[in-house]
């Protein structure tokens, strides 16, 4: 597929660039060339301005940092069950996957055992989230100035919530904390 630049890392083909022309839904193909696809790679879709929403394809199991940043009309994505990991720990301020999106919820698949440090970051429209049992850590800033924020899931084997975690969230009325 012309719309897509591919390389191989150490464990597996990552999507690197979309090339292709911006529909308002778009569905981000698990096998490209007859490669299968890991993982959607750093800026691969960052500055996607016409997109609204985003369904990625079961069995890609990975989205760097600033996958989707600056997606600006970005509100909706449909994540797969084979997602494990979104962004790393070596995130900056404005290194999170969905920095700067209008996302308006987000349910993370119950196999997504990482979220990185600013992943959700100036989502200012984002208003509902549901975490997967698995993550143990809501890792700095994840959420920080989601202005809307008001309804959050945590996750069962949640140990910690770092620093600037849910900074500025100033509608975060609802916060579901399981038993233990």
């Amino acid at each position: 597929m012309d719309d897509y630049d591919v390389v191989r890392k150490m464990d597996g083909y990552y999507i690197t660039h979309f090339n292709g022309f911006e529909e308002d839904e778009m569905t981000i193909p698990s096998m490209i060339d007859g490669k299968p696809i890991k993982g959607i790679a750093q800026d691969a879709f960052k500055g996607c301005v016409a997109v609204k929403r985003i369904t990625i394809s079961e069995g890609i199991e990975i989205i760097e940092n600033r996958a989707f940043k600056e997606c600006v009309l970005l509100e909706e994505i449909t994540l797969p069950d084979t997602l494990r990991r979104i962004g790393s720990k070596s995130a900056e301020f404005d290194d999170g996957a969905f920095y700067y999106t209008n996302l308006k919820s987000v349910i993370l698949p119950q196999n997504v055992e990482f979220l990185g440090p600013y992943s959700f970051c100036f989502c200012d429209n984002l208003r509902k989230v549901e975490l997967s049992d698995k993550i143990t850590v809501i890792h700095e800033g994840t959420f920080y100035d989601c202005e809307s924020l008001s309804d959050i899931k945590l996750p069962s084997g949640l140990l910690r919530i770092e620093e600037y975690a849910f900074k500025e969230c100033e509608e975060l009325r609802v916060v579901h904390i399981p038993l233990g």
